[in-house]
């Protein structure tokens, strides 16, 4: 991430994998602060989460453990690749956040057994961006 300060406003930049190519962007936001989102995990999608305003801490597991992120506002993005669980819990009201996905909205692309999931991710090697 780089900060670029003008007199007209400042400018934040992030670098994306090169491999990357976003198929769906979305933002949420006006989520009441305490809610959990997420809770499910995508087969092929892999998503990248630009915190632009609030606070956000971002649980993924995938085969190689859980890992937890506490997100800021302007904090380096996070990579949710496929067949990563992921749930976000929403600390504050005025959260804004960005998604990019790699792939456009499928229904049946999602994970949302949690029992499915752990049993996919014995058995399947995820690639990685």
């Amino acid at each position: 991430m780089k900060h670029e300060n003008y007199k007209r406003g400042n400018l934040i930049k992030w670098k994306l994998p090169e491999s990357f190519r976003a198929r769906e962007v979305f933002v949420v936001e006006e989520v009441p602060a305490g809610t959990t989102r997420g809770g499910h995990a995508h087969r092929t999608c892999t998503q990248i989460l630009i915190l632009l305003s609030g606070e956000l801490e971002v649980s993924l597991e995938d085969r190689n453990g859980i890992t937890k992120h506490s997100l800021r506002k302007n904090h380096e993005p996070i990579i949710i690749n496929p067949l990563t669980w992921g749930t976000q819990l929403y600390l504050t009201e005025d959260i804004r956040l960005l998604v990019l996905c790699s792939e456009e909205f499928e229904e049946s692309e999602y994970i949302r057994n949690y029992k499915e999931f752990k049993n996919i991710i014995q058995t399947k090697e995820v690639k990685k961006f």
